[in-house]
């Protein structure tokens, strides 16, 4: 592995984990504070929500005090004649209405009611039906009537035009003309009743125009759980399945929030009181909610991603600059030094350690200078003796053959002058490896193509050379070398394997040796030999002969070799299978 590739993998955990670390800490920091300004906008849309509910309410119930006290309706409501009343007395009363109605316009319907509930007098704009005169059986009355105070607001339905509406009902409580004023007991009897209506429809255009977030949404509801206000108009008059409803208000008095399904959206809602008839709710759909999250983790992500790239390129430039280069420019004055070249020079200045590492290896350069002139001259004195010495072997063999070749001729037994050639031709087999060696440049191996071609050629001229037989050769051979020890034996055992086809292949008959060697993908060398002689009919009979001398020569040879060898009968002729590991 490069160095730089290591540098890379040692400044990814020493730069991404705290890095990683850092934006962990701004992400979970960024997630609560945009959970804080989430929720501070959610508190703060509901505060202004409620803040003009409750002054709209207070501020109606602070004027149906002020208006109940008007000399001109307590004259109204004393007059028991009715023709005074309705003509003379309920004009002036009328226009009194208009005036408070011109002074709050969304006070659409002012109206007085006697003290059994009968609508007495009425003001509204815009011509509204009235669809009952009888107000008795009304919440608004029946609540009046059971209240210990004097003044009461709803929100409730309006049967006349079906809105939400506020109502705010006082009532006239005034001293009768019989009774002492200067009495120390006061017991004022109820005359009537005074109804301020008040229209909502502000409060609907301030839902709509006050999302929460993206897609959320606040609405209103009575203490049934009936939806007053909503931004789908759809669900206004609709109610709160009661479960869920008592959830919600359950989390009021617990002053949280609560994560429910609400349309069949997990949301989360938040809400507040806002009297005892009302509740304002807000909706944050939980999609949004982690919708804001993943964005501010791809943010945050992003940003940190770009921070580790920035300071990994920063810093691996740095460590390029000082380290990465310097020691490339060390490995190649090292390469060249391995390649023999000791001449060459390190083109670095500073004080640091690898600056002191590159004069070290300057003069270990030029030592090795020195010392490799020393080994080349000790080399070229050891090439010259041992090439004296294959040279010497040679000779010496080639006396020992010839000597071996004089003894066959004298001899007139033809077994012994046979023995006689034969180990002629084994002096002559190793003999040629020597021969091979000492005109090679390469010392210690042997190039096989080469030596197995003048083995082939010297065989041939001891058995063919006296007989008008003619035997080819098909060599096939790679460029494979083997060492001197492993040359030795491979040159014996071809030498039997050749010397067994020209003398029992073809008798008198022309033939054809076939010789290839290859290496295997195992770096293995394989070698076949075969000819298409007469061949041998039984080859097991022929493998136990004790007499064959040649085939217990190449089976000891291919132990030494740690080879396997394998014998195979052809149709015509016979074939040679030697497998043995190489050395090289």
């Amino acid at each position: 592995m490069k160095l730089q590739t290591k540098i890379r993998y040692f400044l990814i955990p020493l730069i991404v984990g705290p890095v990683l670390a850092i934006g962990l800490i701004s992400y979970i920091t960024l997630k609560n504070i945009s959970e804080k300004a989430s929720q501070v906008e959610i508190n703060t849309k509901m505060a202004q929500l409620e803040t003009q509910i409750r002054f709209i309410r207070q501020t109606a119930e602070a004027n149906i005090e002020l208006f109940s006290k008007s000399d001109i309706l307590e004259q109204y409501l004393r007059t028991e004649n009715e023709w005074q009343r309705f003509y003379l007395m309920q004009p002036p009363l009328i226009r009194q209405f208009a005036s408070y109605q011109s002074a709050y316009p969304y006070y659409h319907e002012i109206r007085v009611l006697s003290p059994d509930g009968t609508e007495d007098t009425r003001y509204a704009v815009n011509s509204l039906n009235k669809n009952s005169v009888n107000e008795s059986d009304t919440s608004v009355f029946k609540i009046s009537q059971t209240s210990k105070r004097d003044v009461n607001s709803l929100f409730l339905e309006n049967h006349d035009n079906s809105h939400t509406e506020l109502f705010v009902i006082k009532k006239i409580r005034l001293r009768p003309y019989d009774q002492n004023p200067d009495s120390t007991v006061q017991n004022h009897q109820v005359y009537g009743y005074l109804v301020l209506t008040v229209a909502l429809d502000f409060l609907q255009q301030l839902i709509l125009d006050n999302p929460i977030g993206e897609s959320g949404y606040m609405f209103l509801t009575d203490n049934s759980g009936k939806v007053l206000f909503h931004v789908n108009m759809e669900k206004i008059r609709t109610n709160l399945p009661p479960i869920l409803f008592q959830n919600i208000v359950e989390t009021i008095r617990q002053e949280a929030r609560l994560e429910t399904k609400i349309d069949g959206r997990s949301s989360i809602v938040q809400g507040r009181t806002l009297g005892d008839d009302l509740f304002l709710f807000a909706v944050l759909p939980e999609n949004e909610h982690r919708a804001a999250r993943q964005r501010l983790a791809l943010l945050v992500s992003f940003f940190t991603v770009m921070t580790i790239l920035i300071t990994m390129k920063l810093f691996g430039e740095f460590l390029r600059r000082t380290i990465v280069i310097p020691v490339g420019k060390l490995l190649k004055v090292a390469e060249e030094i391995g390649r023999g070249n000791f001449s060459a020079t390190i083109d670095l200045k500073g004080t640091d350690e690898i600056n002191v590492l590159a004069e070290s290896m300057q003069d270990m350069s030029l030592r090795l200078q020195d010392s490799n002139k020393q080994i080349l001259s000790s080399l070229a004195e050891k090439e010259v003796l041992l090439r004296e010495i294959h040279h010497r072997v040679k000779n010496n063999m080639a006396v020992i053959s010839s000597m071996l070749n004089l003894q066959s001729g004298k001899s007139k037994n033809s077994e012994v002058a046979g023995a006689l050639q034969e180990a002629q031709n084994r002096i002559q087999a190793m003999a040629l490896i020597h021969d091979t060696i000492y005109r090679s440049d390469e010392f210690g191996k042997v190039l096989l193509n080469d030596y197995i071609k003048k083995l082939v050629l010297c065989l041939d001229n001891v058995f063919t050379a006296d007989e008008n037989r003619v035997v080819h050769y098909e060599i096939e051979s790679s460029e494979i070398f083997l060492e001197l020890s492993q040359a030795v034996s491979f040159g014996l055992i071809l030498n039997e394997i050749i010397t067994n086809s020209l003398k029992h292949a073809f008798p008198s008959q022309a033939g054809t040796v076939y010789i290839e060697v290859k290496r295997s993908t195992n770096n293995a060398i394989e070698l076949k030999v075969s000819d298409n002689g007469i061949g041998i009919k039984d080859i097991e009979t022929a493998k136990s002969s004790s007499g064959s001398m040649g085939l217990k020569i190449i089976s000891l040879l291919t132990e030494q070799l740690h080879g396997e060898l394998e014998i195979n009968s052809l149709e015509t002729g016979l074939e040679f299978n030697l497998k043995f590991p190489s050395s090289l």
